[in-house]
């Protein structure tokens, strides 16, 4: 009796149980901003969102078709740099 629950009946039961959470499961999100519906709210949108890092652009890569954002800042090095044996603690 015990071999017929073991090979038979705990697999089979294993089966349906995931089966009925991959047909019946709802959708369910990490953080919010990775929701589709809430990618328009305040909370997922620049400047709210950038300090926690949960922004839509962080959370999931999606094309750009799908979801448009203003252009990315980019960091401008100048070329006068001045060499100085002084530490920035001293």
């Amino acid at each position: 009796m015990k071999s017929l629950i073991m090979y038979i009946a705990l697999p089979v039961v294993l089966i349906l149980t995931c089966i009925y959470f991959i047909v019946f499961g709802e959708d369910v999100y990490r953080y919010p901003c990775m929701d589709p519906a809430n990618w328009q709210t305040e909370e997922c949108q620049p400047p709210a969102c950038e300090a926690m890092g949960l922004c839509t652009k962080y959370l999931i890569d999606i094309p750009e078709s799908v979801y448009s954002e203003a252009a990315t800042p980019t960091l401008e090095f100048s070329s006068d740099l001045t060499v100085t044996s002084e530490t920035p603690n001293e």
